[in-house]
């Protein structure tokens, strides 16, 4: 995941370049439609990115609430002494 975050920041850093340099061309204007479509590209990375983000989270906290339980589940039936019946 943080590899996924660091190759999109660099791909991001190289766009940002690239786009300078277009623009300092004479005949950037004529290139538009190049850059539009590699904005396309890096705002569907970046959705991605977002979905992905989030799905990691979702699973996390499912994950911490199941090992909750389970703790839960073994103090109370292993761990915890039981009183002894009285009859």
């Amino acid at each position: 995941m943080l590899g996924d975050v660091s190759g999109i920041a660099a791909e991001y850093k190289l766009l940002l370049q690239e786009v300078n340099t277009l623009v300092a061309t004479p005949a950037w204007d004529k290139r538009v439609p190049q850059v539009l479509n590699v904005l396309g590209q890096v705002d569907t990375q970046i959705d991605n990115l977002v979905y992905a983000s989030f799905a990691l989270g979702a699973v996390l906290i499912v994950i911490f609430f199941l090992g909750l339980f389970i703790y839960r589940y073994a103090v109370n039936r292993w761990i915890t002494p039981k009183a002894p019946d009285k009859t």
